[in-house]
């Protein structure tokens, strides 16, 4: 049997509410919400961009492992990472995964400096044992999926926003091309 995505409590349970139902969500939908805000965050002038890159992701994580995946996002997007669509994606999952919704639990007392998110992602994937680390690694898949989803969206939304507008690129791309059709013209007439 499915379970539902939403449960109501009872008016004891609320904390001064009576008769009006308390929502849980399930870690689906805290994992959509946290990449609709990561999705959301990502600049206009970089949808495209990091909308293509995320396609790949959840491929990388399947055959290359977290770790591994993790270390090409750092190589990638070096110091710029809110910059690059890779280091935006290496973001975004540093965050859930050291997030408070993220359901994975895993033994903080080997990392010297779990206060970092960086230094508890890294020490995530470097010191935790083979059971935590392939639930992390689901969990990162999980998650990049909803990015993937979301990213795909938010991509389109802002075509069409420009395209309503009247800015798309295949306009620029006719208004660079104007001036050499002129000169064309003019050296024809």
């Amino acid at each position: 049997m499915i379970e539902k995505d939403l449960t109501e409590q009872t008016a004891a349970d609320q904390e001064g509410q009576p008769d009006q139902p308390v929502r849980r969500r399930t870690i689906e939908q805290k994992r959509a919400e946290h990449a609709a805000n990561a999705v959301s965050s990502v600049g206009e002038d970089q949808t495209e961009a990091y909308a293509k890159f995320v396609r790949k992701v959840p491929s990388m994580l399947t055959t290359q492992g977290l770790g591994q995946t993790v270390a090409y996002l750092r190589s990638k997007a070096g110091n710029e990472e809110n910059k690059t669509p890779d280091g935006l994606v290496l973001k975004h999952l540093r965050e859930w995964m050291t997030s408070e919704a993220c359901p994975i639990v895993w033994d903080s007392s080997r990392c010297d400096d779990c206060e970092n998110p960086n230094q508890a992602f890294q020490c995530l994937i470097a010191h935790s044992d083979n059971a935590t680390y392939y639930r992390a690694l689901g969990e990162a898949i999980a998650y990049v999926g909803w990015l993937k989803r979301l990213s795909q969206a938010h991509d389109l939304e802002v075509k069409a926003t420009a395209k309503q507008s009247g800015s798309t690129k295949p306009a620029k791309a006719q208004e660079q091309r104007a001036p050499s059709e002129t000169k064309a013209s003019i050296n024809a007439g």
